[in-house]
């Protein structure tokens, strides 16, 4: 019987002193790790939780996220991260829809309607609780209940049972160096799945998660890769972004630090230029992950030894089948743009609620997921990523994937990063439109002359905008929606 907290907690007896977590100045060894867990387990279950019931956890602190986790899957329990921004009444509506048994958050609301921990009371019970071990139990329920609203707004709810999770961990063990877990910072609320995926990755793996607050300057951050001697963090790539903008406006380098730091790219889309920044600013050891929500990761590259392939998200990982396909669900040959699907049996999450058929952009239709977005498999297996189905440019009959307009630009000096979409236009069906953040002195007209430049007549932006900020979502992805209604 498969059970995280156990396989997790089993490292306390290898290497009992070895620093699991550091939250602040808050340090837990493995063997204090599993004490708390088991504390918690026994707060959790003196207060009615048993197997199968769901424990919705929104706490910002990392370590104590983590050691609810543990001790609510010591009870056979399933958890719910939710993120810290969400309010009383919307954790009061999911607590209605999903069931929770109790909800952990900052601050209890005083009229919030659902059962409820506070942070200051939590920590006041956890001290006292018992310590004494807790017989196994049989998980009746699944290990992680999560939301998404996927590509159409319309929530999805999934479930992850422990064998499905334990396999998403251990392949994304199997793609990284395991350097990278050895003094892992996590800079991304838990409440995102790839964050607890890297997290309790490292605790299997027996490195150290340092917990690093989820708001912060560059400059925070480069101060913290060295103070801690940090060997691996993931992020998406707006702050990657952020990083290399620090790092030109001041002068310094990470490339030649002591000790060597593995960074992974993940979540959205990132530019062959601007991993070539990367690795010359920050760190030359680069890892570009493509992952779906219900599949966890699907490909990898490691920049280290598959420079050749910097514009691809590398090859499937073990156990995980990717094919592209055209609209009616026929494979394609290799070089051939179309449909990226994903097939994973052993570590696919169970849909619950929302769609599991094809209606929206992302779904699934038999074992296979369709998350909606475009691409295309080269000669040797590489998977290259162009774009999402909906953000297809059709401009007089022909396809402009946005991705090809925004790689033109994103490597020339003072551009921070650009952005295409479609807008209606009545001889052509649709234009192409193109909005920037720059450094200052650079103009309208200079980006008009690199896309006379750099792209043919057929991909050359009709309207071209410079903008303060190009609007993302929490994950790093552009909100193309949002461009479009500055054009509208």
């Amino acid at each position: 019987m498969t059970n995280l907290a156990r396989i997790i907690l089993s490292r306390g007896a290898e290497f009992p002193d070895h620093l699991a977590t550091q939250s602040g100045t808050a340090r837990l060894t493995y063997c204090q790790l599993e004490e708390q867990a088991t504390k918690a387990a026994h707060m959790l279950r003196d207060k009615g939780i048993r197997s199968a019931d769901i424990v919705a956890i929104a706490f910002r602190d990392g370590q104590q996220t983590v050691i609810a986790m543990l001790g609510a899957w010591l009870l056979g329990a399933t958890c719910c991260l939710i993120d810290t921004s969400v309010r009383g009444p919307e954790k009061k509506a999911m607590w209605g829809k999903n069931g929770f048994a109790l909800v952990l958050e900052e601050r209890s609301q005083p009229d919030g309607g659902y059962p409820s921990l506070s942070l200051s009371q939590w920590n006041q019970e956890l001290a006292t609780a018992a310590v004494s071990p807790l017989p196994a139990v049989e998980n009746q329920g699944a290990a992680v209940l999560s939301f998404t609203s996927g590509t159409t707004g319309e929530p999805v709810s999934l479930e992850i049972s422990h064998d499905a999770y334990l396999f998403q961990i251990v392949i994304g063990e199997e793609a990284f160096p395991s350097e990278f877990y050895e003094r892992y910072l996590n800079v991304m609320p838990l409440s995102f799945a790839g964050s607890a995926f890297y997290v309790l990755r490292t605790l299997k793996m027996g490195g150290t998660v340092i917990f690093f607050p989820t708001i912060f300057q560059p400059r925070d951050l480069i101060e913290a890769f060295e103070k801690h001697r940090i060997t691996g963090c993931s992020m998406v790539p707006t702050v990657l972004r952020d990083l290399l903008g620090y790092l030109r406006a001041t002068g310094r380098t990470m490339a030649s630090a002591d000790t060597p730091l593995h960074l992974a790219s993940r979540s959205a889309a990132i530019q062959p230029s601007e991993l070539a920044n990367i690795r010359e600013l920050l760190t030359p050891h680069v890892l570009q992950v493509y992952a779906a929500y219900p599949i966890g990761n699907v490909t990898s590259l490691d920049l280290d030894k598959e420079m050749t392939k910097i514009d691809t998200v590398g090859r499937p990982l073990r156990g995980v089948a990717v094919e592209i396909v055209d609209e009616d669900g026929r494979p394609q040959p290799p070089m051939t743009a179309g449909l990226i699907r994903i097939s994973s049996p052993r570590g696919r999450a169970k849909i619950l609620k929302g769609r599991d058929k094809k209606a929206g952009s992302d779904y699934f239709i038999g074992d296979w997921f369709y998350p909606g977005d475009l691409g295309l498999i080269d000669a040797d297996g590489y998977l290259k990523l162009l774009g999402r189905k909906s953000d297809v440019i059709i401009r007089g009959g022909a396809n402009v994937f946005p991705q090809e307009v925004e790689a033109a630009l994103s490597d020339i000096p003072g551009v921070k990063q650009v952005a295409a979409v479609g807008y209606p236009d009545e001889r052509n069906g649709e234009e192409i439109a193109l909005f920037a953040t720059v450094e200052p002195g650079i103009s309208v007209e200079d980006l008009q002359k690199h896309c006379r430049d750099r792209l043919g007549p057929d991909k050359r932006p009709k309207r071209i905008q410079i903008i303060p900020e190009i609007p993302i979502t929490p994950s790093g992805k552009i909100q193309r929606s949002k461009l479009s209604e500055m054009i509208s």
